[in-house]
């Protein structure tokens, strides 16, 4: 063996992550680029086209890519603890399906978990061999979101909007953008401090270059600028989850950093070759950085982009009491009464089925947006979701995922010095709290983030055994099975999200539910005929073409126009 192949060996044996070939840097980014950019103008439902586009054109290729090319990083995520407990809530969430899965929530459901995997394997790798992939995907995906958060602010019309006078960037729901948009200021503001240039003393391969932002003018001005037009795009959104998540993860990461100077470890060293800026600089950066935010938002959305609400209630109902605040305790208390009527849970795609039995009449009839009636299709809160499709058991399972990642990131927040892990951890908190207040694991675009965050904390450390690792060719086995199912879910999403965009385009051109319309109506509900919001669509147009093509006396028209609206009905009479 030749020297060089012996230190190749050598240096696999102690740095575990070190593949023949490496999957590209970039893949993260495409990944969350994807989930949190993607979009079409005239779609019927973002929230489903968004997870079947990512898994298509994201999942499967990175999948078969691992597989060539990272299956050590994938070796090392299934069987751990986290990775399993994963799998096995949504094992469990199946078994309470008994069988009886509606596609509209079970699939999309199933869709998010098989994309969890992918983006934690790849935050996993990335913690090894990309250190500021994460930072560097929240940024870029955080900085064309803002972009278009901007531009809707000045009324430049982008076909995105989901209410009267919402900044919903490119999620097509101010809510969505704002969380998405608090974690990658939450990235950009924790690694802005930087990242000193050490490791642990008996780990050589932890030593990594210092990197300081606000080292140099030239480093710092396009940074700086670039969270600006976060902060101020997050304040547009007037998402106040977002807010506060994003100050409780910057709080959790500086009592991590004070504990870190109060309690240095033992075993850790410093490289003086790049001397970091001084704590006083970067705390002035950070309130100038916020101050600029906030006035962009002012100057682009005037006082209520920083102190006004998405809903005002003036009605007797509340008492003048905040909207928000009672919607989301009634439908926590609702939910509460539904976990509590089958302990074992309603099954993956369950909750919106079966919640409105248990909903409160006063809060169903509150307006929505525009005076809009509302249907609930999620409690706004992860953990109590959880527990309704998957029940008490599966709602344990994830708390435990959340407690024992929480305390990893802590001590891998004070034991190590990388940038890495704290970017990792405000992220993983940011969405932690994003997820008690609204459906944040269940939209891609920061699911896949959190998920990606909890594989750099899940990193595995020198020390730690390898015993427990898959073996190579079963790991390459997994990720392209795991890349065929999600192509097979999202195919019939995709294909019937985008037969219901060409309908409505088909509609636009001639004013009219006309046969081609019709042609795209009849495949979205072929692709996926047990989807009651597509059956309810397609009535309703059905309906509208009946009346049309009576008026025109157009026979064969109006036969087709009657089977789809029967097969319809007979959908949404099932769901």
């Amino acid at each position: 063996m030749s020297a060089a192949g012996g230190n190749a060996e050598a240096e696999r044996e102690q740095h575990p992550l070190v593949d023949p070939g490496r999957p590209h840097r970039w893949a993260l980014t495409w990944l969350l680029f994807l989930a949190g950019a993607l979009i079409l103008d005239d779609l019927f439902d973002a929230g489903v086209f968004k997870p079947a586009a990512t898994a298509l054109l994201a999942g499967l290729p990175l999948c078969v890519l691992l597989a060539v090319a990272g299956r050590d990083a994938a070796a090392a995520w299934f069987p751990s603890l986290p990775g399993r407990l994963l799998l096995l809530m949504v094992g469990v969430g199946a078994l309470a399906s008994r069988g009886q899965l509606v596609p509209s929530g079970a699939i999309d459901t199933v869709l998010l978990f098989g994309l969890a995997h992918v983006a934690a394997v790849l935050g996993l790798r990335a913690a090894e061999h990309d250190a500021r992939a994460l930072e560097r995907g929240l940024l870029i995906v955080g900085g064309v979101v803002a972009a278009a958060c901007v531009l809707q602010a000045l009324d430049v019309d982008l076909g995105l909007s989901g209410g009267p006078d919402e900044v919903v960037g490119l999620s097509g729901n101010s809510t969505r953008a704002g969380a998405l948009l608090a974690m990658a200021v939450t990235a950009g503001l924790t690694a802005l401090t930087g990242g000193r240039a050490e490791g642990r003393a008996d780990d050589p391969h932890s030593q990594r270059r210092a990197h300081y932002p606000l080292a140099s003018w030239r480093s710092a001005l396009p940074r700086c600028a670039l969270l600006v037009l976060l902060i101020g795009a997050c304040l547009l959104t007037r998402a106040r989850g977002a807010r506060l998540a994003t100050l409780v993860a910057l709080g959790v990461v500086a009592a991590a950093a004070w504990w870190r100077g109060r309690h240095p470890p033992q075993t850790l060293r410093t490289q003086q070759a790049v001397t970091p800026p001084a704590r006083g600089r970067v705390l002035a950066a950070l309130l100038a950085l916020t101050l600029l935010g906030f006035a962009a938002a002012h100057a682009l959305g005037g006082r209520d982009a920083v102190l006004g609400r998405k809903l005002e209630q003036s009605g007797p109902i509340l008492e003048g009491q905040d909207l928000t605040t009672n919607v989301r305790l009634a439908v926590w208390s609702a939910t509460g009464d539904m976990i509590a009527a089958a302990p074992g849970g309603w099954g993956l795609g369950g909750f919106r089925k079966h919640f409105r039995d248990f909903r409160d009449p006063v809060e169903a009839a509150m307006p929505g947006l525009a005076g809009a009636a509302t249907e609930v299709h999620h409690p706004h809160n992860e953990l109590l979701v959880l527990a309704a499709e998957t029940g008490v058991l599966g709602a344990l399972f994830g708390l435990l995922l959340v407690l024992l990642t929480a305390r990893r990131a802590w001590v891998r927040c004070v034991d190590e010095a990388g940038v890495t892990q704290r970017v990792a951890s405000a992220v993983f908190v940011c969405g932690l709290v994003l997820a008690t207040l609204q459906n944040a694991l269940h939209d891609v675009g920061t699911a896949l983030p959190f998920w990606a965050a909890v594989g750099v904390i899940w990193s595995p450390r020198p020390q730690e055994s390898r015993a427990w690792w898959l073996g190579k060719r079963s790991t390459g086995v997994l990720l392209v099975v795991l890349g065929a199912a999600l192509a097979l879910l999202a195919w019939p999403r995709l294909d019937s999200q985008l037969s219901l965009r060409s309908a409505f385009l088909a509609i636009e051109r001639t004013q009219a539910v006309d046969a081609q319309a019709v042609s795209f109506f009849e495949r979205a509900l072929q692709a996926t005929p047990r989807d009651p919001d597509v059956a309810a669509l397609v009535k309703e147009f059905g309906e509208v073409g009946l009346r049309q093509a009576a008026q025109l006396r157009d026979v064969s028209l109006q036969a087709r126009l009657v089977n789809l609206i029967t097969a319809a009905k007979a959908t949404l009479a099932e769901n």
